[in-house]
């Protein structure tokens, strides 16, 4: 019998002013902080933005029978 998959979607916001703490404007951003995203991630992208904003996308798959 195949499997069938129920996918649910969640978008990912930069909803609260925390989020920006690392993901806003880069010189608004802690210059540690900044300096540790760049060491750990450094092709990272995930800058730049502001409050409100789409970052991502969570996707969940249930596998139905």
């Amino acid at each position: 019998m195949a499997l069938e998959t129920l996918n649910y979607y969640k978008p990912i916001l930069t909803a609260l002013s925390a989020c920006l703490q690392c993901h806003g404007p880069e010189e608004e951003i802690n210059p540690e902080t900044l300096q540790k995203i760049k060491t750990l991630y450094p092709n990272d992208k995930a800058t730049g933005y502001s409050i409100n904003e789409l970052r991502g996308l969570w996707k969940i798959g249930f596998e139905m029978q």
